[in-house]
């Protein structure tokens, strides 16, 4: 009778302390494997949609200038483009002057600003608003772009583009995975090279830090 009671003690009994742990550690490893799983699938999204409104914006400013003869935010725009804002036409503050470059100011409206207006009400961009989750996307000169980093960060600027490249798309502290998935999509994946149509501001980054991109239009 005794040993019956034992046996049935034995059967009903909780998990050990180590098949507890090995439990839990297997849950730690599966919820683990599903996080990283889930931050590629929103990296990959966020790479995608990112390159999308990079390369929406190349075209539109392709064919704005192919329609006008002037770069997108440097048209000095009369009448042609009917529902332009006021300071982005001719006498206002961020009128197009023809000169081949986008203009960006440090404060107030410029030509960098009208330049996605231009694009907008010319009904060559669907979306006015280009932005990552990151920060904002602007279009101005390569030497703006450059001024405007190291005004924003206090650091010197690299912006290795080709030299033949007069203005750029700028991507504020964006992370180097995105960075580079841009780079390897535009251009060469090498974000160091000085002949690219890609580069970061400061060279090349590594790991989680965040970078500012230069992208040619």
């Amino acid at each position: 009778m005794t040993s019956r009671h034992h046996g049935s003690r034995n059967r009903h009994r909780g998990f050990t302390l180590v098949e507890l742990t090995i439990a839990l550690v297997v849950i730690g490893l599966l919820a683990a494997s599903i996080f990283v799983g889930g931050s590629s699938l929103i990296d990959m999204a966020d790479r995608k949609a990112t390159i999308k409104q990079l390369l929406d914006l190349r075209a539109a400013s392709a064919q704005f200038k192919e329609r006008y003869r002037f770069v997108p935010g440097d048209f000095p725009v009369g009448v042609e483009i009917a529902t332009v804002s006021a300071v982005c036409r001719i006498g206002g503050s961020g009128a197009g002057n023809g000169d081949g470059l986008i203009q960006r100011a440090a404060a107030g409206a410029s030509e960098s600003t009208c330049a996605v207006d231009h694009l907008y009400q010319s009904g060559l961009l669907a979306n006015p608003l280009l932005s990552t989750k990151y920060g904002a996307i602007d279009i101005m000169s390569r030497a703006d772009a450059s001024a405007y980093f190291t005004a924003t960060t206090g650091a010197a600027s690299t912006n290795n583009v080709r030299d033949t490249i007069r203005n750029v798309i700028v991507l504020e502290n964006i992370p180097c995975s995105l960075a580079h998935g841009i780079d390897e999509a535009l251009d060469d994946g090498n974000l160091a090279n000085p002949n690219g149509t890609v580069a970061g501001f400061s060279g090349v980054c590594v790991g989680s830090s965040m970078v500012w991109l230069a992208v040619g239009l």
